[in-house]
């Protein structure tokens, strides 16, 4: 599926637009980004072996024994009856509760009864519109269960049956547990075979448990697992143990030699919530993630046995027959064949705040001023066009020609207040300092609309306007809407390339950049006396998108920036980077960043997905372990990376996917705000990246469309290489053989025209 612009023009008065599909198509496959992990999803019975690279079924990987059915709830709130030896597992999860026995008689048929108790606490529960009322004890409803002690010289009450009942159990314990239709619900046995049993019994490994929260919390330990190994005398050496307990604290310990190794982390304490935690195994080592606790690591005496060398290992219980259970849904397990980083675990922080909203953002198109006549420009005055620029009110189409007398930067800095402007040209030509076009759309009192920048090559260079910090953008927007920038390089910038920016007034909305190239800028250029053009160089960036609204950056070409290919930050929302190809970045690759202010920390909504991402010669193993990340952001926005590929822009077989894991933490940035699913609806579906023809048609189809090239007067640019402008085909010709450099002066790169 590809993008056509040129299918959305049927002459000059036609609007401007990608074609729209529906949105919110996610690439993910099921069971995550790291296809060598054990995935368990217990809520939809599915397996994913990533030893053997194959879906299994939940009875490959699990054996159960149990006396006797045993009956659980599902997501509607059904029993699920679970014939013996069977799996304790509905779509609610792996269930595995205490040993009970169901005090009241017939219980599918209640009727008014004696029932003997023994001392202790018991649960009185029931389903009807009546009520059960126990001796002395007190009175039980549907909405309104009894929790009770029992003590001695009372242990035979009688249970008075009021109403329209279906339903009575009694049970001791100290909190309810599912229904059991028959007398006794028998201890289910949970032990991990095959591929399971092999991943648990690597010496290296990391463990997520993925759990919901239950009202009431039990006040006993629920256990996800406990593995030991039988000594000679009949003494056992806990290997790994990992429990939530009554407090709803998450514990691990992994004895060794007699001494305890644990980790306590608060988990989620409301009912409904998902907990999840880490627990990571490795020769001596020991560490624990969980809700809402930043990863630590506790170093331990090495085990007393290997993991290979447990005999046995249970799930949602211990081993020696305690109802030491889990008591609550279990949602999934995942077993990772290495110990991760703390970098790698995501949500480590569960303090509740309030969700992101999902909102549907429309399609970025205008008719800019395409329905006015053209204005050609050649060779004339720039004051003339910059007058034109700034105080010409109306639809306005103004066309440069190539060889316009631009001495220096002519249109930064002055607010083109009034919209309904496209400014195109077909201009490849830079000034020999490497100026050339700034503009600066800015609306003041009010928000001005529609615009259209095509075609156009825009640079700073380096003259003595280069030197102003206000000048150091090719292209600046600041509170303007419907703004549609495509076929455009950008280059030779001191600061970022084009930045999408609010001010005092407001936030810029509705910005779409479409097949631009970004890039390069100047890295750390130097006058004659050696003084920096920019004291805060190194500078060289590409798109910065702050505080701006439904902004879409599609089919672009990003070469040779240190960072911000693109750049989104604050409370941006709706920013969608999608199917770029991104070549020699020598610091970070796309970066999803929040401001030091904790109360801007809230609300933003942005995804990365589909790109392709080429390393160049400057691009060193730490920009490379950066080619996405995170700063400062933490819970309460929603970022979606996906679909983003390592290549070589040849062998596209050879490609690696970056795992959803693999995104980078800097300056306190945290992976609470990942999300498994674009967090906002986008008409703009991506082209696919799942196979290497998938790729290779994308980096193609990238290659001849982007930068300035040849256009017809309906600005519908022709795609091609033979197309493209020379600065264009230099471009590309860097990117596809690999030779293109991060740049200190416009010269480095392309000999310019006098």
């Amino acid at each position: 599926m590809t993008f056509s612009a040129s299918s959305s023009f049927s002459g000059r008065n036609a609007r401007f637009g990608l074609n729209t599909f529906g949105g919110r198509t996610v690439d993910e496959p099921w069971y995550g980004d790291d296809a060598r992990a054990l995935v368990i999803d217990f809520t939809r019975g599915r397996v994913w072996d990533g030893a053997a690279g194959e879906e299994l079924t939940l009875a490959d990987v699990l054996e159960n024994s149990r006396a006797g059915a045993s009956w659980l709830p599902d997501a509607a709130g059904n029993d699920v009856e679970i014939a013996p030896d069977g799996l304790p597992v509905t779509n609610l999860g792996l269930q595995v509760y205490e040993a009970r026995t169901n005090l009241f008689a017939n219980p599918d048929a209640p009727q008014s009864q004696d029932v003997t108790l023994t001392t202790g606490a018991h649960q009185l529960w029931i389903r009807g519109t009546g009520s059960v009322t126990l001796g002395s004890y007190g009175t039980a409803t549907a909405d309104t269960p009894l929790a009770f002690t029992a003590v001695s010289g009372d242990l035979n009450p009688t249970a008075t049956v009021t109403g329209d009942m279906s339903f009575v159990q009694i049970e001791k314990g100290s909190i309810p547990t599912p229904a059991i239709h028959g007398t006794v619900r028998a201890l289910d046995a949970v032990r991990p075979i095959g591929p399971l049993l092999a991943a648990f019994r690597q010496n290296e490994c990391t463990a997520y448990v993925e759990w919901v929260e239950r009202d009431p919390r039990p006040n006993t330990n629920r256990r996800f697992w406990r593995a030991q190994k039988t000594g000679g005398s009949g003494t056992t050496s806990h290997v790994s143990t990992v429990l939530v307990n009554g407090q709803g604290n998450v514990n691990a310990s992994h004895t060794s030699s007699g001494v305890n190794g644990s980790v306590t982390s608060t988990a989620p304490d409301t009912p409904g919530a998902v907990g999840r935690a880490y627990a990571v195994f490795k020769a001596g080592d020991f560490g624990l993630a969980a809700q809402r606790k930043e990863y630590v690591q506790y170093n331990n005496q090495p085990p007393t046995c290997t993991l290979d060398e447990i005999d046995d290992w249970m799930l949602g219980r211990r081993n020696d027959n305690t109802n030491d259970c889990l008591n609550m849904p279990w949602r999934k397990l995942v077993i990772y064949p290495r110990a991760l980083e703390s970098y790698e675990m995501v949500d480590p922080d569960m303090t509740p705040v309030e969700p992101v909203p999902f909102v549907d953002y429309p399609a970025i198109e205008t008719t800019g001023g395409d329905t006015a006549p053209v204005q050609y420009y050649d060779g004339v005055d720039k004051a003339k066009i910059g007058h034109i620029l700034e105080t010409s009110a109306g639809p306005r189409r103004i066309v440069v020609a190539d060889g316009v007398d631009v001495v220096e930067a002519p249109y930064y800095s002055r607010d083109i207040s009034s919209g309904g402007l496209t400014f195109q040209g077909n201009s490849d030509w830079f000034y020999p300092e490497g100026g050339g076009l700034m503009l600066n759309l800015s609306g003041s009192a009010s928000q001005p609309t529609d615009f259209i920048i095509r075609n156009l090559q825009l640079g700073c260079g380096l003259s003595e306007t280069g030197r102003h910090y206000g000048d150091r953008d090719c292209l600046s927007v600041h509170r303007v809407k419907r703004v549609v920038v495509m076929n455009c390089n950008f280059a030779y910038s001191l600061d970022e390339l084009a930045s999408v920016y609010p001010n005092a007034v407001g936030m810029a909305e509705e910005i779409l950049f479409y097949r631009c190239i970004f890039g390069p800028a100047l890295r750390d250029p130097r006058d004659g006396n050696g003084e920096k053009y920019n004291p805060q160089a190194p500078h060289n960036y590409g798109l910065l998108v702050h505080n701006a609204v439904n902004v879409a950056v599609l089919e672009c070409l990003f070469v040779c920036n240190e960072a911000r290919n693109p750049h989104v930050s604050a409370l941006s929302k709706g920013v969608l980077s999608q199917n770029n190809l991104i070549y020699n970045w020598n610091g970070t690759g796309m970066q999803a960043v929040e401001p030091t202010s904790t109360l801007a920390r809230r609300g933003a909504t942005m995804a990365f997905r589909n790109n392709l991402m080429k390393p160049g010669p400057d691009t060193h193993a730490g920009a490379l372990s950066r080619a996405q990340e995170i700063i400062r952001m933490d819970k309460g926005s929603a970022v979606f990376f996906s679909g983003n590929h390592i290549t070589d822009g040849a062998d596209f077989a050879q490609d690696r996917r970056l795992a959803w894991n693999e995104v980078a933490l800097r300056n306190g940035g945290t992976r609470n705000s990942l999300v498994e699913e674009i967090p906002f609806g986008t008409p703009y579906a991506p082209l696919p990246v799942e196979t290497a023809d998938d790729r290779a048609a994308l980096w193609s189809h990238v290659l001849d469309h982007v930068g300035v090239r040849e256009m017809t007067p309906d600005g519908v640019a022709t795609p091609g290489y033979a197309a493209a402008s020379a600065f264009t085909k230099a471009v590309i010709d860097g990117v596809t053989d690999g030779t293109l450099e991060v740049v200190d002066y416009p010269e480095d790169f392309v000999p310019l025209p006098s």
